[in-house]
């Protein structure tokens, strides 16, 4: 192993080390929370919304016009009087894993055949998982919430790295 993919490799370590020491605590809360909710069988908890939404999510390599396809399924969603909007990932400058996304991709951890595909899988399991209550509150205001990539993609691209794909 270089030094230089040495270094790479244990700057994202570090990085996801700090997410989740930072956010262990807020959710042990959160779980702990919730299962006192459950044995108490349930009081405190919100009702169920009335209108959750549909989630569909548009998957592909790059350039394949997964932006286009999501626009143009909004807008005839739209045409037909449905609610619908369309959330992209990676987020970039929306959240921390979509962070490290980015500098992963830009080559600060090493070349990106360098760095392995389950730890290259962590930032973009980590955006995913930031954006549930966004994705939550979504789904309970619009008919339809459509993805530009989600876990498939994800799948795909590091799948492909992976000597016994």
């Amino acid at each position: 192993m270089n030094q230089r993919r040495s270094l790479g490799l244990n700057d994202l370590l570090s990085q996801l080390a700090s997410f989740a020491s930072v956010n262990e605590s807020s959710r042990v809360a959160q779980a702990n929370n919730t299962v006192q909710q459950v044995l108490a069988g349930g009081q405190g908890q919100e009702a169920e919304p009335a209108h959750y939404g549909k989630l569909i999510a548009i998957e592909g390599i790059d350039g394949t016009g997964k932006e286009t396809q999501a626009r143009m399924l909004k807008d005839g969603l739209q045409a037909r009087g449905d609610t619908a909007c369309v959330v992209s990932f990676p987020r970039y400058g929306r959240s921390h894993g979509a962070d490290i996304v980015q500098q992963y991709l830009k080559g600060q951890f090493g070349q990106a055949t360098e760095v392995p595909a389950l730890l290259a899988s962590l930032p973009y399991a980590i955006d995913r998982a930031e954006a549930i209550d966004e994705l939550d509150a979504l789904l309970k205001e619009y008919d339809y919430v459509i993805l530009d990539r989600y876990v498939s993609s994800n799948i795909a691209h590091q799948g492909a790295k992976m000597e016994d794909a």
